[in-house]
């Protein structure tokens, strides 16, 4: 059975303008890479944004302990020695394209299209991007470990910085055309483009898979985002109580400040960082979407991580 689904972000409604245009920002000066990953040290940062969308929302401050994050995305060599290792009967981690995909081939022989060893693996499913980062020893990043691998201790809009991106800094705003692969970047390019820890590609050329169910906001329920909570109030045999007061003393409805993994169930599954096919506003690091776990698309991708002392 081949699958292939054209995937697109959707345009965001608004663009955060900058008051102070800067060339990149400073970022970690020496990287530290501990077999092909960065290290990223254990602190706070300020996760989400309030002039985003409503799925950004609301900015607030996380604390995430130290971790290592793969420095580029998964490539077509490294997935195809997975798949032809792990099996893919039946296509649950991937679907071959014949002018789409990096990977040809079927279950049990599969190789990276000649030319392309070094692209992003792309057309796969968070189970395959799962499943490969077990298999490699390491597991998808939470939401919070990716976005502060991209974002840094500085609040910064993308991943080099505050300038917005160009042909140097991101691959993105491409349009499909023949066989199409060429509008992917190899993963070790564009380290212009590298985020504060050192981490390349963590704006455009595939969504990248995290680990996180997705819920509308980074709140149960958000009194300032939607009206969800006064549902909860109901449930909770609160409706009288003042808004303001349900808030205070509710931690449920608060954002979970320690090493957050996100909802605990759900439908989808989020992916970060945008792709070759979307524009500027994507770019973002604080930019969110979702899918069912099983979709695949031809600009969809991951990379992994792993807790610092396994090291």
């Amino acid at each position: 059975m081949k699958r292939v689904v054209f995937f697109i972000g959707s345009a965001l409604a608004s663009f955060t303008l900058l008051s102070c245009a800067a060339q990149r920002q400073a970022a970690v000066s020496d990287p530290v890479i501990i077999d092909g990953m960065v290290l990223v040290e254990q602190g706070a940062f300020t996760m989400g944004s309030d002039d985003g969308e409503v799925s950004e929302r609301p900015a607030h401050e996380v604390f995430v302990s130290e971790y290592l994050i793969d420095r580029y995305e998964v490539s077509a060599r490294e997935f195809a020695d997975f798949l032809n290792a792990r099996g893919n009967a039946n296509d649950p981690f991937f679907s071959a394209g014949r002018h789409s995909t990096v990977v040809e081939g079927d279950d049990g022989s599969y190789a990276p299209r000649k030319g392309y060893d070094a692209y992003p693996a792309n057309n796969l499913t968070w189970y395959g991007a799962a499943s490969y980062c077990r298999w490699a020893d390491k597991r998808l990043p939470t939401e919070a470990e990716w976005e502060k691998a991209a974002r840094g201790e500085d609040v910064r809009i993308y991943p080099w910085g505050n300038n917005p991106p160009d042909e140097k800094l991101a691959r993105y705003d491409q349009t499909w055309s023949g066989e199409g692969r060429g509008v992917l970047t190899p993963v070790d390019t564009l380290p212009a483009g590298a985020s504060y820890y050192g981490a390349v590609n963590m704006a455009g050329n595939v969504w990248e898979w995290v680990s996180d169910w997705y819920r509308q906001n980074y709140c149960n329920y958000c009194p300032d985002v939607d009206r969800s909570g006064e549902v909860a109030a109901r449930l909770l045999g609160k409706e009288n109580t003042p808004f303001a007061s349900r808030w205070e003393e509710q931690e449920m409805i608060s954002p979970e400040r320690v090493d957050p993994r996100g909802a605990a169930f759900g439908d989808f599954k989020v992916l970060r960082g945008g792709s070759w096919t979307d524009t500027e506003p994507l770019m973002k690091v604080t930019v969110r979407y979702w899918r069912l776990p099983e979709e695949r698309g031809l600009n969809m991708g991951f990379r992994c991580a792993r807790d610092s002392r396994q090291r």
